[in-house]
């Protein structure tokens, strides 16, 4: 259905917004060309959200899922949507994933080691990791002691900690078996 920009009655989507109390009002359509169109969207604080743009989102959520503050943001700008407006976030998520797979496979790795016996500082781990291409900057101290305090967290436990040092309590697999669990009872529960 091949909608009419002079067709659209902003008044009548601003009022239902009020009525219903909705934070933001959205116009999904094919394309959204007309300069006209996307001045008024601008003027009555409405997104517009071509096909192509939805179904990117729609990608980039099951590759990266983000937290509904974060989605807030694309709403908080008039006119044709931004999708660059969650690329921070998504960026911060992806290398949070690294980070928390780098170090579960450092301190696994390093379990075995005769002289550390395991045992690795937030410094250690920095000075293993700094270089892995999985990083286009390497992960700080502060990053690498905050995934640590996390996995070492007593309902994650994927971490113990010794002191100032931390050794692996599992693999990878361990780790992973641990979030299975905890996303089937949010599953069971939703």
């Amino acid at each position: 259905m091949r909608y009419i920009k002079d067709q659209i009655d902003f008044d009548t989507l601003l009022e239902h917004k009020k009525k219903h109390q909705a934070d933001f009002t959205i116009i999904v359509g094919y394309d959204f060309q007309s300069k006209r169109l996307i001045e008024r969207a601008e003027k009555h604080e409405i997104v517009l959200f071509n096909i192509e743009s939805l179904e990117q989102l729609i990608k980039w959520h099951d590759d990266v899922p983000l937290q509904f503050d974060a989605y807030k943001n694309l709403f908080s700008e008039a006119g044709k949507v931004n999708l660059s407006l969650i690329d921070n976030d998504r960026k911060r998520m992806i290398r949070n994933s690294n980070l928390f797979q780098s170090i579960v496979s450092c301190l696994s790795e390093e379990s075995m080691d005769p002289e550390t016996e395991g045992l690795l500082s937030p410094r250690d781990i920095y000075q293993l990791l700094k270089r892995q291409p999985a990083f286009d900057t390497p992960p700080s101290t502060n990053e690498i002691k905050e995934m640590l305090d996390f996995l070492s967290s007593p309902l994650i436990g994927c971490v113990g900690k010794n002191k100032d040092s931390y050794f692996a309590r599992g693999s990878l697999d361990d780790a992973a078996m641990k979030f299975k669990f905890y996303l089937e009872a949010a599953k069971n529960n939703a």
